[in-house]
């Protein structure tokens, strides 16, 4: 399925690409995070990132936004501006390299975030 999303509207099989990557994902120290860090893509195409520091066990969200399937299957990930000091206008990413499992490939802006260098995130659970 995650093939022929990626080859043509987004519709196959009576499943849309956003019921097929909706859900939890994780990315740990040994992925590429500093710390372990969740993107959770909501079936109503909103998204949260958040982070879990060591030593805490309360996830703290770092990020929000909304999230969708792009040309050729790439994840399209707009962040919504920060504001609380200090303040990050609101940007944009994709993700390349995608399967029903894991998201990795992203282009160079995700590295917006402090602690996210050539992450790969896991899904953990289904939406």
């Amino acid at each position: 399925i995650v093939q022929a999303i990626a080859t043509t509207d987004g519709q196959n099989y009576g499943v849309s690409g956003v019921e097929v990557f909706s859900g939890k994902y994780e990315c740990g120290t040994s992925d590429g995070c500093s710390s372990t860090t969740y993107f959770v893509l909501n079936g109503d195409t909103t998204l949260e990132i958040t982070s879990v520091k060591e030593g805490e066990d309360d996830e703290q969200t770092i990020g929000t936004g909304t999230w969708g399937v792009g040309s050729g299957g790439a994840l399209v990930f707009i962040i919504d501006p920060v504001t609380t000091a200090p303040t990050r206008p609101g940007f944009s990413f994709v993700a390349k390299k995608i399967d029903s499992l894991t998201i990795s490939g992203f282009s160079n802006k995700v590295s917006s975030y402090e602690g996210l260098k050539d992450p790969t995130f896991t899904r953990i659970s289904n939406q």
